[in-house]
């Protein structure tokens, strides 16, 4: 049982309510459904939750009458010295251990200071105790001790991974997905024995940002591309070309030339943009929300040259997609589809499969917005795109 608030909330800048938490989090289904709880980055009531022992260790713990593992997020305890909420190392691990926070995920607080907490007296014996004790009951409760490798199977992964069976439900997924968000002059679906075809866009080659953000193991090798996925369904006898024109992460417009010559020598121009995979997801923000590099600008002479245009779009948020409106006719929002991204785009721009996805989320009209930020919680440490130039900083 679990819904990332963190991620749908803005990640730690998230202000939440202790009335909110614990009507959202019903406790009568804790001790029923829940081995473990995974403390998240997010804030309470102005208080970073890894050091929030009344939440964890009040109410979970004691009101609730709850006693299972409480995991810290990704580097949770660490980003306590990023919101100010304790002065060193050893102050965020010995904050999280009165909160009872069973383990440190990542940031190795626990493992590399706490040894000395416990000496002086800082955090009595019990306490590490009692969050072994629930650690280890997890453990044999899962099995663990019987059987170490017990949920790893070498054989199974060889027979379930990456078979025909789930690529072809990884295809029909990634087809499902995609939403029509526009189709003026019936542009789409194209035919299959079009004399020539024109693919344009860096993201159209680009088979890890095909994975998403999170991809886990998933291997770029293993994904088809765009540009892959359109010449496999095409006929014989149609001529597919590529051009990178432009990519999601500079404003290099050295390829624009290039773009335009296949362009003028194709019967329609399908045009990959958007964003890479490492732009959206967790820790990642960009100061706006127009396409990022030059590919508007790419968007722009290819409309001029006259030939029908379908953008294909590649991204993790919302963009606003006021100019592709107005002078694209067909735009299909694609997201990071995986390892059958090419295969289900394809599905969808020949009419194999009628596209049926609905937006989830408002696309806005506006390019720029500008976040309040509380001067006492920077948020979690991530990674910031200039908007223009595309270039990266961290914050922290």
């Amino acid at each position: 049982m679990g819904a990332p608030m963190k991620t749908r909330l803005g990640l730690a800048r998230s202000v939440l309510g202790r009335r909110m938490l614990t009507q959202y989090l019903a406790a009568a289904l804790l001790p029923i459904l829940a081995l473990a709880v995974l403390d998240y980055l997010h804030v309470t009531d102005t208080l970073q939750q890894a050091r929030d022992a009344e939440l964890v260790r009040d109410t979970l713990r004691k009101a609730w009458g709850w006693n299972g593992v409480v995991v810290s997020d990704y580097t949770g305890i660490k980003e306590m010295l990023v919101h100010g909420a304790a002065k060193d190392r050893t102050q965020a691990g010995e904050l999280s251990m009165r909160a009872t926070i069973d383990v440190d995920m990542i940031s190795a607080i626990y493992i590399q200071e706490m040894r000395d907490s416990v000496k002086r007296g800082a955090i009595p014996v019990a306490l590490v105790d009692a969050a072994v004790r629930r650690v280890l009951r997890a453990k044999q409760q899962l099995g663990l001790f019987e059987d170490p490798y017990r949920y790893c199977d070498a054989q199974r992964e060889q027979t379930r991974i990456l078979t025909k069976e789930s690529r072809a439900l990884a295809r029909e997924a990634a087809s499902q997905s995609i939403v029509l968000l526009k189709n003026a002059g019936a542009v789409l679906p194209l035919r299959k024995d079009l004399g020539s075809i024109a693919v344009v866009g860096a993201l159209a080659v680009d088979a890890r940002a095909s994975l998403g953000s999170w991809p886990g193991l998933g291997q770029p090798a293993d994904a088809v591309t765009v540009l892959e996925g359109i010449r496999r369904a095409v006929g014989p006898k149609t001529r597919v070309s590529y051009a990178r024109g432009a990519a999601a992460t500079s404003g290099d417009q050295s390829g624009f030339a290039e773009a335009e010559r296949v362009a003028r020598e194709a019967d329609v121009v399908v045009a990959v943009v958007g964003e890479i995979d490492d732009m959206s997801g967790e820790a990642r923000s960009r100061t706006g929300l127009k396409l990022p590099g030059a590919q508007q600008a790419l968007l722009e002479r290819l409309v001029k040259i006259g030939k029908p245009v379908v953008a294909v779009l590649m991204n993790g948020r919302p963009l606003a997609l006021g100019w592709l409106d107005e002078h694209v006719p067909a735009i299909l929002e694609s997201w990071f589809l995986g390892v059958e991204m090419g295969a289900g785009v394809a599905d969808v721009l020949f009419g194999d499969v009628n596209p049926s996805g609905k937006l989830p989320i408002t696309f806005p009209r506006i390019r720029s917005m500008h976040a309040e930020q509380s001067k006492n919680n920077r948020g979690q440490q991530g990674v910031y795109r200039h908007e223009d130039e595309g270039n990266s900083i961290s914050a922290g």
